[in-house]
């Protein structure tokens, strides 16, 4: 009887050694939708699928010197944690190069590259060409650890979704649509062609756009600062009680303010002139009323059309006190009630 028990648990080690054997040789995966964990230090995966709209999950484990490598993807793939306590997808992810992607969704901790000298650095890079089918590259509820300071992405024409983040973020060109949430560091962002929207980030903002919509929806806090530029696109600039300074600049775009300007509480915008909110291009204000009749110490001068043409209307705006430009050299400004 126990010899009996010896041998199967002797087949059941030897089976279970196969199988770890197996899983750290490169796979290639066949199925419409297919799942493999791996332990290994060094995983190489050939996903040649034979149709698209097929799904492979990938749960993973990492050393701090592994690597996954996605090599000749068809289809949709996403990388998660595994079914492991304490999982991080660490090491470095390569993407394909050549054949493109449905979709890409990474769901992990993530931790700082172990190529890099410096440990407080995550890089995330993405080298393969899109059809008009691919989704984009998604990070989603980012963690990352508190000594880490800086993310960046760069991705050709991918679109990137991001939220979540303790740490500065880069996103280099030449990505076509970003969405940012939640960001607490600093931003800059690149975006050659698509859109791009921000909410609730805080820390100094960059982004410029060359073709696509803006759309920002912040509170930009006092010594913050947001500079948002485009060439030919739409900025749609939804402020929240901000006492920050706040500059948007389009050549041949539009711009559109809604809600308040200004802060609630004291804004230093009375008192510090270089707090003022730039706004060129074709602009349309929507926020409350502007009565004539109402002026205390609210100035908002407004350059309208020509460089020479300037109006000058003194009312309320918001319930703040400021002092506000709005230049436009070649197109028309609307203050309005929406």
């Amino acid at each position: 009887m126990n010899s009996h028990r010896f041998f199967i648990l002797n087949m059941a080690f030897v089976l279970c050694g196969s199988l770890w054997l197996v899983s750290c040789n490169p796979l290639r995966l066949k199925d419409d939708q297919a799942t493999f964990k791996s332990h290994c230090y060094h995983w190489a995966v050939d996903t040649s699928l034979a149709y698209q709209h097929r799904q492979v999950t990938l749960s993973t484990m990492l050393t701090e010197s592994g690597k996954l490598i996605i090599d000749n993807a068809v289809g949709s793939i996403a990388i998660r944690p595994g079914k492991w306590s304490n999982v991080f997808v660490k090491g470095e992810i390569y993407l394909p190069e050549g054949q493109p992607l449905d979709s890409v969704s990474v769901r992990s901790q993530i931790q700082n590259s172990p190529t890099r000298s410096d440990s407080n650095f995550v890089y995330i890079y993405t080298d393969y060409r899109l059809t008009d089918r691919f989704d984009g590259f998604t990070l989603m509820d980012v963690f990352v650890p508190e000594e880490l300071k800086e993310l960046e992405i760069r991705s050709k024409s991918a679109s990137i979704t991001i939220s979540q983040l303790n740490a500065n973020l880069i996103i280099g060109s030449p990505c076509s649509n970003v969405i940012a949430r939640e960001i607490t560091g600093d931003s800059e962002i690149w975006v050659e062609y698509g859109n791009v929207i921000l909410e609730n980030n805080g820390g100094h903002v960059n982004i410029e756009n060359i073709a696509g919509d803006v759309t920002l929806i912040a509170k930009v806090e006092n010594g913050k600062t947001y500079d948002v530029e485009t060439v030919s696109g739409t900025i749609q600039f939804i402020p929240r009680n901000n006492s920050g300074s706040i500059s948007i600049a389009t050549v041949s775009g539009r711009i559109d303010v809604s809600e308040n300007l200004i802060s609630t509480e004291s804004s230093p915008f009375s008192e510090n002139p270089g707090y003022a909110t730039e706004l060129r291009g074709e602009i349309e204000i929507q926020g409350e009323d502007i009565p004539q009749a109402d002026v205390t110490d609210r100035l908002l001068q407004i350059s309208a059309g020509k460089r020479s043409e300037a109006q000058v209307v003194e009312g309320r705006l918001g319930t703040g006190s400021a002092r506000i430009y709005l230049n436009s050299t070649n197109g028309d400004i609307y203050v309005r009630q929406p």
